[in-house]
C-alpha cells in the first residue's frame, strides 16, 4: 500500500537495545522511513480491549486512514479498500477487530463505533470481511480469506511452510513467496585451503597439534594459512612446519570492529575469520576441532556457505550458529551480510557475537547459506552432541554417532579431553577420543 505514514501506538516504552533475538523494531526504524512509534495517552488504559482503539477510532475519526490490529497478517493487497470510504474485517466469530479504514468525518464509522463499544456481536456492516485465526503455519485457509491473526511466528517456521500464510509471509520477509531453496549464486567451488587463527606467546598444545595434523593428513588441502602475531612457538609447531603447505601469515591483533571494542579473545578470529573468507574463500577451523574425514564431497556441491548449527540453546532463540567450522567461496553473500552484522557488536556479550549474531543473519538471508548437520560434532563437557540427532538441544545428556563415518569434525568447545593433555596419555587412553585421536597419528605424515 505504500502508506504515507505508520504509527505503531504502545503504551509501553518499548526499546529493543538490550534484547538478542526480538529486535525486530529497530529493523523497521531503519528500513521503513515513514514508520514510528507513538505513546498512548494514559487515558487509554481503560480502553476497549485494553489497546487503544478507543485512540485509534478517534484518529480515524479525525484525519481518517487504517487500524490493524496488533496481530494483523495481510493475505492479499489491500490497496483496494482505498476505493471505498469505510471497511471493518474482523474475526469469524466477531470477537476481535481486524482491521477498520475510513475517510476522516465517516458516519458510518461513527455508527460502528458505537455498535463496537456497546459490544453487538453481529455489527451492521455492509461488506464486511473476516479474518481467520491462524494457529499453525501450514493450516489452509479459505481463499477467501482477506487476513489472518497470528502470533509467535518465527522466520524458521515459514521458510518452508507450504500454505498461503507461508507463501504471503516469505514475499513480506524475503520478497519471494517460493520455499527458501538454498542454491549457488556464485561461480566455482570453495577452495581447498585453510584458515586459522592465533595471536599470543604460547606454546602449540598436544590438542592444537592434531589438529592441524588431522586437516593436514585427513583433508589434504592445498594450503593451511595460519593468520596471526607469530608468537606461537614449541616443539609440535615445529613438527607440522616441516610440511610447505603450512604457510604463516602475519596480521594485527583487531583491537575494534565497526568502532566497537574488542574485549574476547575468541572474538578476535570472529573479525579474521568474515575478512579472510570474504576475501580469498576457503575453510576456517579452530584450532580445537580435529578432522575425522575430507570434504571433497561438501566442496563437489558448489554451496557458496556450508555451516551448521549450535548444540547450545539461546534463551529466546530457536537455534543458534556455531562458526567453529565454516566454509565459504569467496565474495559469500553470507559471510559478508555476518560482517555487515557486526556493527551491532556488543562488546561485553560473549554468546550473542560468537552464535547470536551469525543465526540472525542466517535467518534474514536463508537461501544464502546451506547447513550441514554432519559438518562437525560439538562436545561440551566431554559430553558430544550431533545437530542431526533429534535431541541435540538437551546438552545435559550426550547423544550417540558413529565418528568413523557421521561427522566431518569434532569440535571441543570446552574443556579439550583429558587424553589430549599428550601424546603419552592419548597412548594410554580408552574410548572415543582416544580412539580418534589414535587414528590422526596412524596417518601417514611426510615429514614425520
Amino acid at each position: 500500500m505504500r502508506p504515507d505514514s505508520i504509527t505503531l501506538f504502545t503504551r509501553y516504552n518499548i526499546t529493543d537495545i538490550n534484547e538478542h533475538y526480538n529486535f525486530w523494531l529497530t529493523d523497521l526504524l531503519v528500513s521503513i522511513p515513514s514508520f514510528k512509534v507513538q505513546k498512548l495517552p494514559p487515558s487509554s488504559k481503560n480502553d476497549v480491549e485494553g489497546c487503544g482503539i478507543t485512540v485509534a477510532f478517534d484518529i480515524l475519526d479525525h484525519d481518517g486512514g487504517i487500524y490493524l490490529s496488533d496481530d494483523f497478517f495481510p493475505l492479499k493487497s489491500l490497496r483496494f479498500i482505498r476505493k471505498n470510504k469505510f471497511n471493518v474485517a474482523m474475526t469469524k466469530n466477531m470477537k476481535q477487530l481486524s482491521f477498520v479504514s475510513s475517510s476522516r468525518r465517516n458516519e458510518r464509522l461513527k455508527s460502528f463505533i458505537k455498535l463496537y463499544k456497546n459490544n453487538i456481536s453481529q455489527p451492521l456492516v455492509t461488506g464486511l470481511y473476516f479474518c481467520d485465526i491462524l494457529e499453525n503455519v501450514n493450516k489452509t485457509i479459505l481463499q477467501s480469506r482477506l487476513c489472518v491473526h497470528v502470533q509467535n511466528v518465527l522466520p524458521a517456521q515459514i521458510m518452508h511452510a507450504d500454505s498461503e500464510f507461508g507463501r504471503s509471509a516469505r514475499r513480506i520477509l524475503y520478497g519471494n513467496s517460493e520455499q527458501i531453496k538454498v542454491k549457488p549464486l556464485l561461480p566455482g567451488v570453495i577452495p581447498n585451503i585453510f584458515h586459522m587463527v592465533w595471536f599470543g606467546h604460547k606454546p602449540m598444545d598436544f590438542t592444537m597439534f592434531l589438529c592441524l595434523r588431522s586437516i593436514l593428513t585427513i583433508v589434504k588441502p592445498d594450503k593451511v594459512y595460519i593468520h596471526g602475531d607469530g608468537l606461537m612457538y614449541g616443539e609440535y609447531l615445529q613438527k607440522l612446519k616441516k610440511d610447505p603447505r603450512v604457510v604463516y601469515i602475519h596480521r594485527e591483533s583487531p583491537t575494534h570492529v565497526f568502532g566497537h571494542q574488542i574485549l574476547y579473545t575468541q572474538h578476535r578470529s570472529d573479525i579474521i575469520r568474515a575478512d579472510v573468507l570474504l576475501k580469498y574463500g576457503g575453510i576456517y577451523s579452530d584450532w580445537d576441532v580435529l578432522w575425522l574425514k575430507p570434504v571433497d564431497d561438501l566442496i563437489s556441491k558448489q554451496h557458496d556457505t556450508i555451516l551448521n548449527l549450535d548444540h547450545m540453546p539461546r534463551p529466546g532463540f530457536p537455534d543458534s550458529i556455531n562458526l567453529g567450522v565454516l566454509m565459504s567461496k569467496p565474495g559469500s553473500h553470507y559471510i559478508k551480510h555476518w560482517q555487515d552484522s557486526l556493527v551491532n557488536y556488543r562488546s561485553r556479550d560473549f554468546f550473542f557475537n560468537a552464535i547470536e549474531l551469525p543465526y540472525k543473519t542466517f535467518e534474514k538471508y536463508p537461501e544464502t547459506v546451506y547447513i550441514e548437520p554432519h559438518l562437525q560434532v560439538m562436545c561440551y563437557y566431554l559430553k558430544c552432541h550431533p545437530t542431526f540427532h533429534p535431541e541435540f538441544r538437551n546438552f545435559n545428556v550426550e547423544q550417540p554417532f558413529n565418528w568413523t563415518k557421521d561427522a566431518y569434525s569434532i569440535h571441543f568447545t570446552y574443556p579439550d579431553p583429558p587424553e589430549y593433555a599428550n601424546e603419552t596419555a592419548l597412548r594410554h587412553g580408552n574410548g572415543m577420543f582416544a580412539d580418534i585421536g589414535n587414528f590422526i597419528l596412524e596417518q601417514p605424515f611426510a615429514y614425520d
